[in-house]
């Protein structure tokens, strides 16, 4: 059943099949229309007959003969040209007859004269008013029912091999196509901005591809564009940061400036994540540089550790007893980043109650004991400058940080979720590769 659905839901075999079932119909009609054609056959047998009673009338014996020489006239023949035999008088008597039995006279009439052919015998009128019933017999004719069924499903067996042969480089050729074209919009899908196909003849299919072209290059076009504003605005806006932070440190301290330059300081500084991140979002997106980055061995324990150490985290090595077992295939700079903001996040949103990072095999988990997460928003949170509910503008944090960390963890091949934790707070897994 499984072989059934993938063999019919592929375009080619569709058209393929389509094809091959149009031809096989066409080609049974035309047998069918052929072999039950009236006027054509009776035309055909009656010629036939005519010519075959006065050849037969020449070689048998004169009306009112001895049936018995007959007999021996038709035997004769029959023995020789394999054939049945026999000889009606003009009120549809049988004289004489060899080999089978010949049915009746009145169903001769009815039903050679609208079926003649191979097989089936004919019925010939003789000058001298008597009838001549001629059928191959069974011993030396191709004909009759059997064989001509089965040369009949012969024939269409041989057309049907030769359109199948002829049709499936025409189904190849146009399935072939679409199977191009479809590749080209899972790579664009996927996040190739550079994916093409190959415009290939100037039908309809040709135009889709064309189509196709134009808006991956439009495409193509927006992102570079969207990354290139993201990345210079972000580089401008360092200036302007650098100076505030000179400014703060020119303010006299003490008295009222105090608590100013601390709202100030905070302000700055998610400025400066604010700008980071969006460096870090638009190079994960370009098509080359950190994106692309060739991966390095690396012990994920050891930067788990030195990131537990910075924010005071427990730090869990579960089911893991040797080095061997935390070493993977990454980026150390992209995990670092991962490994920290979902370290923060929990920090920042934990209530003030101590937060843990489990590592085994192939899971890391960032634990903490605040309000949690809704399930509503537990797949929304992931979602670039999305807010919680519980988020407030004073815990901190631009919206960023866990979306760079999903992508991040989507670049190594990673799952990362957000699930509730037994006994209150959230727990964020990512499921490694």
């Amino acid at each position: 059943a499984v072989f059934r659905r993938t063999l019919f839901r592929s375009f080619f075999m569709r058209v393929y099949l389509g094809l091959m079932a149009i031809s096989l119909l066409v080609t049974i009609i035309a047998a069918i229309g052929w072999d039950y054609a009236p006027h054509q056959e009776r035309d055909r047998f009656s010629n036939m007959s005519a010519i075959a009673g006065e050849v037969a009338a020449g070689l048998l014996p004169a009306p009112g003969a001895d049936p018995v020489k007959v007999e021996q006239v038709l035997a004769y023949w029959h023995d020789r040209a394999s054939i049945d035999l026999a000889v009606f008088d003009r009120d549809g008597a049988l004289v004489a007859s060899a080999g089978r039995a010949p049915p009746e006279f009145s169903e001769l009439q009815s039903r050679i004269q609208l079926r003649g052919g191979p097989g089936r015998g004919f019925l010939a009128r003789l000058p001298d008013g008597r009838n001549l019933f001629v059928r191959p017999s069974r011993r030396g004719a191709r004909g009759g029912f059997f064989p001509g069924l089965l040369g009949f499903f012969g024939t269409l067996s041989i057309a049907t091999l030769l359109l199948g042969l002829v049709s499936y480089p025409v189904a190849r050729r146009l399935s072939a196509r679409i199977e191009r074209l479809e590749k080209g919009v899972q790579a664009l899908g996927a996040g190739d901005f550079k994916a093409r196909v190959k415009v290939e003849g100037k039908d309809e299919v040709a135009s889709l591809a064309a189509s196709f072209n134009q808006s991956a290059q439009r495409v193509e076009q927006l992102m570079g564009a969207q990354r290139d504003l993201l990345a210079n605005a972000s580089h401008e806006l360092r200036s302007p940061l650098a100076r505030i932070r000179m400014a703060l440190e020119l303010l006299p301290k003490g008295g009222d400036s105090n608590e100013m330059r601390e709202e100030l300081s905070r302000d700055v500084r998610e400025l400066d994540q604010l700008v980071d991140e969006i460096l870090l979002a638009s190079r994960l997106q370009a098509d080359s540089g950190i994106a692309t980055g060739v991966f390095e061995e690396l012990d994920l324990a050891a930067l788990c550790a030195e990131e537990c150490a910075r924010v005071n985290a427990s730090f869990v090595l579960a089911g893991a007893t040797e080095q061997a077992s935390s070493l993977i295939k990454g980026d150390s700079r992209l995990l670092r980043r991962l490994i920290r903001n979902l370290l923060e996040n929990a920090q920042r949103y934990g209530n003030g109650l101590p937060i843990e990072l489990s590592l085994s095999a192939k899971r890391l988990v960032v634990s903490d004991r605040g309000p949690g997460v809704p399930e509503e928003d537990r797949k929304r949170i992931f979602e670039p400058f999305y807010r919680s509910k519980n988020a407030s503008e004073k815990s901190g944090g631009v919206g960023l940080g866990l979306s760079l960390a999903q992508q991040i963890a989507a670049r190594h091949g990673a799952t990362l979720v957000c699930q509730p934790r037994d006994g209150g707070g959230s727990e964020f897994v990512l499921e490694l590769p």
